[in-house]
């Protein structure tokens, strides 16, 4: 935590020509050999992919075009590889639209590997909890951030300097939604460039370049239109925007925010709890509302209970600790503890209650996808991209929060019997409710095109289709009845055999008729419904009628 303490005596102390830091780390080049990069296939899903592209190609060219610098970045193409922080020498820019594992305040980090020369540094972009965008002029009001803005501090980071205590250089600690400032190195910057990669050219005056002018706002409060006072920068969590400062520990502060660690390792204050205080550590017990330290996973093995559950961490080059085996969890390949017991491994489509899939499957908690009480399922289900949909039947390519694009399973009807309420696709709630095949929906309510009351299944009754025991045959005709809960059978359609007896499914609990539908897929029940302004009943001879919607 030195360089932290050092950047917080810069921004207390008088504010010298030049303030730039350096990381300690450099490339060992010359004006003849550049430094590679390579840009991931698949990019923010909130730009075009040749627009992102750009952006991300001219936050290094903004190094490259220093005449008092001899370093130059050159693009080497795309690369299926979304590496970060792995010595491969490949220097990878990728996104994080899932799972991101930093600090949520943090837009972009670089990674630093070698010493003192470096041998590889990816950039990875926090898709997860900012939305990103390429300005052609800054826009302070919006809510998306500039690609090129942030991807040239973090190629600065890449190029071996550090924060800059400089208001308005491209290494300041941070940028807004908004703000394209940062794509231009600032004299400061290009100052501390031309130090680590001297060519001998003119290294710029910085009193020729002042930075932004300095709001009102305080620490804390929202800076989403007004500027932060001096020695504070606007940062943002992907849901608000606050002036905040550089921090060494959660005590400098203050109530309700603690010290989250920034792209270099530093820690910015950022508002909320600390997701490390007394959390558990690897093989620790966790679940029942306990989350896991920083960059660690809470799981359970599919033989197990919650009450099993332990914190563990990502599976690197295969490699875990003595008792713990390689696998794939939720989408994450970690260390798994081993169990003596069964494990077996749902697959696609099948319910995944401890987040536990077949290996290249995710476990994704679609709202999408509830049992007859309307409480959410859980199911195994591939990853894929909006572009091709390559997913099996029944499934269509979506994207479902915070899992990101998946194989979503596509609601059906599924088993439903007398009494139980209609489903009601939750994917399309203005559709009128559907029951399966020999079950018909009554007493459901559409307002404004959409299902405000789901109904209930029912079936038609005739003398010897009898209703079942609790259900009575009310007259739709002298011949066709429907079944009614708690009355007793029309006189001329009264049981002339035994009535059936319903069988509670197991564990099912008692739903009553309004409540919130099932998530299935809709299918044709058969029978046509009146109008809903309609005080009439719709009889047509030969086929079978239905009970009028409530008003």
């Amino acid at each position: 935590m030195k360089r932290c303490l050092s950047f917080l005596a810069l921004i207390c102390a008088v504010t010298p020509s030049f303030a730039y830091e350096f990381t300690g780390l450099k490339w060992d080049v010359s004006a003849t050999t550049p430094v590679h990069y390579y840009v991931s296939k698949v990019l923010s899903e909130d730009v075009d992919d040749e627009s992102a592209l750009k952006a991300v190609q001219a936050s290094y060219y903004a190094w490259s075009n220093i005449t008092c610098s001899y370093l130059n970045w050159l693009y080497q193409g795309r690369t299926d590889n979304t590496a970060w922080g792995v010595a491969d020498n490949a220097n990878v820019v990728s996104w994080r639209e899932t799972q991101w594992d930093d600090s949520e305040v943090a837009l972009g980090i670089a990674s630093q590997i070698g010493a003192p020369n470096l041998t590889d540094s990816d950039i990875k972009f926090n898709g997860e909890h900012h939305k990103w965008a390429v300005f052609e002029e800054s826009d302070p009001g919006s809510e998306f951030v500039d690609i090129a803005s942030v991807g040239t501090h973090e190629a600065g980071h890449s190029s071996g300097l550090a924060h800059s205590s400089v208001s308005g250089a491209t290494m300041w600690p941070s940028t807004g939604p908004g703000e394209i400032y940062g794509r231009t190195p600032s004299a400061d910057d290009i100052a501390g460039l031309c130090e680590l990669y001297p060519s001998g050219g003119p290294v710029p005056d910085p009193d020729q370049e002042p930075g932004p002018a300095i709001g009102t706002t305080e620490f804390g409060e929202d800076c989403s239109s007004v500027a932060c006072i001096e020695g504070l920068f606007c940062v943002s969590d992907g849901q608000k925007r606050y002036c905040s400062k550089i921090c060494s520990n959660s005590d400098e502060c203050g109530d309700n925010f603690y010290c989250a660690e920034d792209s270099r390792g530093g820690g910015v204050c950022a508002f909320g709890q600390d997701p490390n205080d007394d959390l558990p550590g690897f093989g620790q017990s966790c679940g029942q509302g306990k989350k896991c330290a920083l960059g660690l996973t809470c799981a359970v093995n599919d033989d197990e209970t919650e009450d099993d559950a332990y914190c563990t961490g990502p599976c690197l080059n295969n490699g875990c600790p003595d008792g713990y085996n390689c696998l794939e969890y939720s989408g994450k390949t970690i260390c798994q503890r081993e169990s003596t017991g069964p494990q077996h491994r749902p697959g696609q489509g099948e319910a995944c209650p401890n987040n536990l899939c077949q290996l290249g499957l995710v476990c994704v908690n679609d709202p999408a996808n509830t049992d007859i009480s309307g409480k959410t399922v859980p199911y195994c289900t591939l990853r894929c991209s909006s572009k091709t949909d390559e997913c099996p039947d029944g499934f269509k390519c979506d994207r479902v929060e915070p899992t990101g694009y998946v194989c979503q399973k596509q609601p059906e009807v599924g088993d439903r019997k007398i009494g139980d309420p209609c489903f009601v696709n939750p994917l399309a709630t203005y559709e009128q409710p559907k029951c399966p095949e020999g079950l018909v929906c009554v007493d459901y309510k559409i307002e404004n095109q959409r299902v405000t009351e789901a109904g209930y299944c029912t079936q038609n009754c005739k003398v010897d289709q009898c209703c079942p025991d609790g259900w009575g045959c009310a007259a739709l005709t002298p011949t066709i009845g429907q079944c009614r809960k708690g009355i007793e059978d029309s006189p001329s359609l009264a049981c002339a055999a035994n009535k059936p007896v319903v069988e509670p499914e197991e564990d099912a609990g008692t739903v009553p008729a309004d409540a919130e539908p099932d998530a299935k897929e809709d299918s044709d029940d058969g029978c046509s419904q009146t109008h809903p302004h309609s005080s009439a009943w719709f009889l047509i001879l030969g086929a079978v009628a239905c009970l009028r919607r409530r008003k």
